[in-house]
């Protein structure tokens, strides 16, 4: 993937990492690559395999189509974005 692409993707998902208070380290335990890979990932210069971006989401049960396009559940898009972030 371009790097344009995988920028928006990595923020997301530092977004949610941090969101649950889970150290790179611990998240790259859990999905058995390396910190380093998971830095390089949330900076946009490196991406996670398809097995490994579910695992993510069953991890911190959030959707694919978040962490890959930005969608919100349609649900959660219907909240105000101030209780959005707190969710998330």
């Amino acid at each position: 993937m371009e790097s344009d692409l995988l920028i928006p993707i990595g923020q997301r998902m530092r977004e949610v990492r941090r969101a649950h208070g889970i150290t790179q380290e611990v998240l790259a335990e859990k999905l058995s690559v390396t910190p380093k890979h998971i830095s390089h990932t949330e900076c946009g210069t490196s991406s996670l395999s398809l097995s490994n971006l579910i695992d993510f989401c069953n991890i911190f049960n959030c959707s694919l189509d978040y962490i890959i396009l930005g969608k919100k559940d349609s649900i959660i898009s219907k909240l105000p974005n101030r209780i959005v972030d707190i969710i998330y």
